[in-house]
């Protein structure tokens, strides 16, 4: 329990960030947008893209020192 208090304001923002992702994927569900497939053959779409893209941003507002481990690699984004 003691993580819960020492990492209160990250858990926190992620709740919320989480929270907005989601509204962020169920727009691009409700579009009907389709997959593509990246080079290791894997699916991937605009909604994953554009979620990754808004919780790092974030992330990186608020916690500009951290160092992020994502899904899709920048690579995708080219």
């Amino acid at each position: 329990m003691i993580y819960v208090v020492v990492y209160f304001k990250e858990l926190s923002l992620a709740v919320d960030l989480v929270k907005e992702a989601s509204k962020i994927t169920e727009w691009f569900r409700t579009k009907n947008v389709s997959s593509f497939v990246k080079k290791d053959d894997s699916p991937v779409t605009l909604a994953d893209i554009a979620s990754q893209i808004f919780i790092i941003s974030n992330i990186k507002k608020y916690f500009p020192e951290d160092q992020i481990i994502a899904e899709e690699e920048s690579s995708v984004f080219v």
